[in-house]
């Protein structure tokens, strides 16, 4: 939980400060520039990213599930008023 809560810890973040960057930056890799593009390629590689991604995948699976049985619920109910009418 120490990765929810360093995240937690910069809210909104609008500019990156040192502080931003050695608490949730692993490594930034610059790329040397091609002849077929602009710019050089940067990545950026985040600390906890594993993490973060299990925590998306997660809450993802369970705003599915809900939104499947609150439509469940709901052709349930439909389906009960037409036999009732």
């Amino acid at each position: 939980m120490d990765e929810i809560n360093e995240f937690k810890k910069f809210g909104h973040i609008e500019s990156m400060s040192r502080e931003v960057v050695v608490s949730l930056i692993d490594k930034i890799c610059v790329y040397e520039k091609k002849d077929t593009e602009r710019y050089p390629r940067v990545e950026i590689c985040f600390k906890y990213m594993e993490e973060f991604e299990m925590a998306l995948s997660l809450i993802e699976d369970i705003s599915s599930n809900t939104v499947q049985r609150t439509e469940e619920k709901g052709e349930a109910g439909h389906g009960k008023n037409k036999q009732e009418n």
